[in-house]
């Protein structure tokens, strides 16, 4: 049952906290502190050039989804994908450079779909094979990190960037103004679309505190200018009306959650009848988790499959909130600067944190309702978040997923296929197939068998370059050194 007001009028919670972005507002300035360093190609000369280059006797896991073939050949020209083949049948192109996959597995790389990039973590992301990122708060910076990343002065993963996030005021994050864009009508709505589409955006964000006109005004002018647009589930608007504005993903799992609980329709109205809508406390946290009911996310899950509107759910972040000792004390946390880890170890004394746990599996529920109807399902980590570690939140992220239901196969096709499908690249990327980008994993043991192997990594290749198991330890070695300082 509910509390008796169903609002929470008591301290900020940790969902709260999570919801107004607080350390997702510190990480992206200290993006910003630490945009301009000194060496931006450190890395690569760790990485081999690819060449022209022969994956013999090796199982491929191609991304579309049918079973891995064993016994094959890849060969690689250049950046792209030449050729592919079972080996008795495949010619070894003369002068190429053979590495034996007999016992190994190659994938399409990973991507991480919600992502707050700052240069310590382009280390991490190679190291782990992530070898693409969705970036979900634009800043002009990113725009320069893709240039140097595509004229190869730079190592990282590939980049699709969002806008500056928009939102109602005050803002969650007022100290982030101006990337951070405060939007009080609709015509700052549709221009403030124009001006990130001007500015080389993908894609529009849009977040928590938009007025519902403000909001159906940025969906409307992001079909004008033909620009997709993502986000949260802004407090007025409902997950159903979000996926009939046609907004392509939802981000996270709590926009969701919330509108499953006795009491969330209540809340809503009170936001749209307020004069300040800010101030309105946030619908109780026990009230939702004892009255979350998983039929209403089966019934907003049939509209999503409808309108393909995809969702991020960022499970590990829940996970990290919360506490999970198996994040906790991961030995990872190496890599991690001790500014952050003193951070997120500060959060593991709330009080609240038994509160938080219990939504971890009502979390999966919502997930497994998407699955089970079919709604696309997007790998995404927020790293840095407490306990989202770049790059290894990825394979932490595949875990939880198959926790909440999905079979190894389709979590890893949330890594690789879908977001290529996702962002309309899948002529180019996404599976092992002849003529795409070479943007390849290649594991030492079957992620089908076990999710956890896809931390396995014995070679990674991107961008033309193979990084081969020895130079990505010593990627990590010098990630722990830099972390140390």
């Amino acid at each position: 049952m509910t509390v008796k007001s169903g609002f929470n009028t008591g301290r900020e919670t940790r969902r709260h906290f999570l919801t107004r972005g607080a350390i997702g507002g510190t990480l992206a300035r200290r993006a910003l502190a630490q945009a301009q360093d000194n060496n931006p190609a450190i890395g690569l000369e760790a990485g081999e050039p690819t060449g022209s280059l022969v994956i013999q006797n090796v199982t491929v896991i191609d991304g579309h989804g049918g079973p891995a073939m064993r016994g094959m050949t890849v060969s690689i020209a250049g950046d792209r994908i030449h050729s592919l083949g079972p080996t008795s049948r495949t010619a070894v192109p003369p002068g190429a450079r053979i590495v034996e996959g007999g016992g190994k597995f190659l994938i399409p790389g990973l991507w991480d779909m919600h992502c707050h990039p700052a240069p310590w973590m382009f280390p991490l992301f190679l190291a782990n094979g992530i070898t693409g990122m969705r970036v979900l708060m634009g800043f002009p910076v990113h725009q320069k990190w893709r240039a140097e990343i595509s004229a190869g002065t730079r190592l990282g993963p590939r980049m699709t960037i969002a806008s500056p996030v928009l939102d109602g005021p005050p803002g969650i994050d007022r100290s982030l103004n101006p990337p951070w864009r405060i939007v009080s009508n609709p015509e700052q709505g549709r221009m403030a679309v124009r001006t990130a589409v001007q500015e080389g955006a993908d894609f529009i964000k849009v977040y928590e505190l938009l007025s519902r006109d403000s909001y159906f005004a940025i969906a409307d002018e992001a079909q004008k200018q033909g620009v997709p647009f993502v986000g949260h589930v802004p407090r007025q608007i409902t997950p159903v009306e979000c996926s009939m504005a046609g907004q392509k993903s939802i981000e996270h799992v709590f926009g969701i959650e919330r509108a499953c609980a006795e009491g969330y329709e209540t809340w809503r109205q009170s936001l749209i009848r307020a004069a300040n809508p800010a101030a309105v406390p946030m619908l109780d946290l026990r009230g939702r988790l004892e009255t979350f009911d998983q039929s209403r996310a089966a019934a907003a899950a049939s509209v999503f499959r409808k309108n393909h509107t995809w969702l991020c759910p960022t499970l590990v972040t829940g996970s990290g909130i919360a506490g999970d000792p198996w994040l906790t004390q991961s030995p990872n946390l190496r890599y991690v600067g001790r500014s952050h880890t003193a951070q997120w170890a500060k959060s593991l004394d709330d009080p609240e944190l038994p509160l938080s746990r219990r939504f971890v599996p009502i979390y999966n529920a919502v997930v497994a309702a998407m699955y089970k109807e079919g709604v696309g399902i997007l790998a995404g980590t927020d790293p840095a978040l407490p306990y989202c570690i770049p790059g290894f939140a990825v394979h932490e992220e595949l875990r939880f997923m198959v926790g909440a239901g999905l079979t190894p196969m389709d979590a890893l096709r949330a890594a690789t296929y879908k977001p290529a499908e996702f962002l309309g690249k899948l002529d180019s990327l996404g599976t092992v197939e002849r003529n795409k980008f070479a943007e390849l994993v290649l594991l030492e043991a079957n992620p089908l068998d076990d999710i956890a192997n896809t931390q396995k990594i014995n070679i990674v290749i991107t961008e033309g370059r193979m990084f081969r198991k020895p130079a990505l330890e010593a990627t990590l070695r010098s990630a722990e050194a830099a972390a140390r300082k």
